[in-house]
């Protein structure tokens, strides 16, 4: 079983990158009550399958062009563009990352999958 973890990191106007940190919204593991009640199930379902779909873009070797025009893309895109930039006032540009994990290995994270630069309106 794999995990997916969504991050992003910001280009400033001077050039400067920051750190890459996950996404805000990631949702809290291991509340019992999600066991009964998660509202905020459905949202991370479509994250996870838009992530999936993605990387099996990415597998099949598609061209960059072809993987930033494709819905799974645009999606994530669309996502990561609505959360609030409270990281650095200054930034200019973001890119994402997904990373691949398991639950159940101690392994590090491997990334899967990296943007381009994207403009901040």
């Amino acid at each position: 079983m794999q995990d997916y973890v969504l991050l992003r990191r910001y280009r400033t106007f001077d050039g400067r990158l920051t750190q890459w940190r996950e996404l805000a919204d990631a949702p809290a593991r291991g509340r019992p009550l999600w066991a009964v009640w998660n509202p905020a199930r459905r949202h991370a379902k479509a994250l996870l399958d838009a992530s999936q779909g993605l990387l099996q873009l990415a597998s099949l070797g598609r061209r960059p062009q072809e993987i930033e025009l494709s819905a799974p893309y645009l999606a994530i895109l669309a996502h990561v563009s609505a959360q609030p930039c409270s990281e650095d006032p200054c930034a200019a540009q973001f890119a994402l990352v997904i990373q691949k994990s398991s639950a159940y290995e101690e392994a590090v994270p491997a990334v899967a999958f990296v943007s381009s630069l994207h403009e901040i309106d």
